[in-house]
């Protein structure tokens, strides 16, 4: 049974490199155990693939293997996902729901990056590991977790630990026994191996022939970053198939399904170094404000820009306030959109009707101030001025008389 499981894994995880020599070896030894282990690794590594083998090759081969993705998940569901509720709940909670844990049974259940599970959350999972039960949300009855727990993350745990993003408890609970997957440039020798197995499933998969690749294009694959690690490198080589109708490979159909692939997924201008790095890096609240502005409010194109996933970056404006912000940009482009209609309407836009309003109002004033002006100007007169002034008037009329 021994040797099977050996050669499964042989097939699942491919490379001969000692550094995934090394990790074969520590999933064969783990694997049959009741421990809990944390898999670590860059997106795209087989993070995944690691959990289904540690489950495959465990005693509890024959029972559930659930996956609970914390990242996909609603911030506001995740605790009915992962331990269920019942009738009543909470608005909307019509029927009894079957959580995550009790799901797996006394199976495996994969907790897929805990790193983005919020931090409210954080404790309710240790307590549940501790205590090996939970309750279902809104119930009283404490039900027995049986199932054994994997967890992964792409993120550096005791970095966030350090800044107060993740429990120390709960991560020393999940780090029993700890499993770094290499990345893929770490590993050139075994992109060969990976390529080859790569064709063979695309052409099974798409119902083609298999590609033939030259040792120089071989040699060009193994020179890229891969920053997107085995999955990336999969990417590119469906794209390549997709592109060639024959056997035969050409260069320019190779380059051209290499495109993008030395772009990094992080945006240069706003990554930062730190505890976070990968699909998610560290960026401040002013910029993701400033990349929500830049996209009219569009999520998805604000974390592109960012180099996180769209689940992401609603957890992070959730967690910064920054909705109303978020509303101010998607209306903005349609304010813009109105005022150019009232401009060909001939209606004045509403800062220039108001500025036309107060010249309105303010030209009565200024009439009024220049005539006050203009008395003010006349030398005042005294007292006796009006007496002379009416002596003058007679004297003059009896001259003429």
């Amino acid at each position: 049974m021994a040797d099977e499981g050996s050669l499964w894994l042989r097939r699942e995880l491919i490379g001969a490199s000692a550094a995934m020599r090394a990790l074969r070896a520590a999933i064969q030894d783990v694997a049959p155990l009741d421990t809990t282990v944390l898999l670590t690794g860059e997106t795209g590594v087989g993070k995944g693939r690691v959990a289904r083998a540690l489950h495959r090759l465990s005693p509890r081969r024959d029972a559930a293997f659930v996956h609970a993705d914390c990242a996909s998940l609603a911030p506001t569901l995740i605790e009915s996902e992962l331990f269920g509720h019942e009738r009543g709940a909470f608005t909307g909670a019509a029927a009894r729901r079957v959580g995550r844990f009790e799901q797996a049974a006394a199976g495996t259940i994969f907790l897929d990056e805990i790193g983005e599970l919020p931090f409210e959350l954080q404790s309710r999972l240790l307590r549940v590991l501790q205590d090996r039960e939970f309750e279902r949300l809104g119930g009283g009855n404490a039900l027995p977790m049986k199932a054994r727990v994997i967890a992964a993350t792409h993120r550096d745990l005791p970095g966030d630990v350090r800044t107060g993003r993740f429990r120390s408890d709960l991560y020393f609970r999940l780090c029993v026994f700890h499993l770094e997957i290499p990345a893929l440039r770490s590993r050139r020798e075994d992109i060969p191996a990976l390529v080859r197995c790569g064709l063979a499933r695309l052409a099974e998969r798409l119902a083609r022939p298999m590609l033939e690749l030259d040792p120089r294009h071989i040699e060009r694959l193994a020179t890229c970053p891969w920053h997107g690690n085995v999955r990336e490198l999969f990417n590119a080589l469906e794209r390549l198939a997709v592109r060639c109708r024959g056997r035969a490979v050409e260069t320019p159909d190779l380059e051209a399904a290499l495109q993008g692939v030395y772009r990094r997924v992080e945006a240069p201008a706003l990554s930062a170094s730190g505890p976070h790095s990968g699909v998610a890096p560290a960026v401040t609240p002013e910029q993701i404000a400033e990349a929500l502005r830049d996209a009219q409010g569009n999520a998805a194109r604000a974390a592109r820009a960012l180099g996180m996933a769209r689940t992401t970056l609603r957890r992070r404006i959730e967690r910064h306030a920054l909705g109303a912000l978020r509303r101010s940009a998607q209306a903005a482009p349609q304010h813009e959109a109105q005022r150019h209609q009232r401009e060909r309407a001939g209606v004045l836009p509403d800062r220039e009707a108001r500025c036309a309003e107060d010249a309105e109002r303010e030209e009565p004033r200024t009439r009024m101030g220049a005539s006050r002006s203009a008395a003010e100007s006349q030398p005042a007169r005294r007292p006796g001025d009006q007496e002379h002034a009416g002596a003058d008037q007679g004297a003059r009329k009896l001259e003429g008389e």
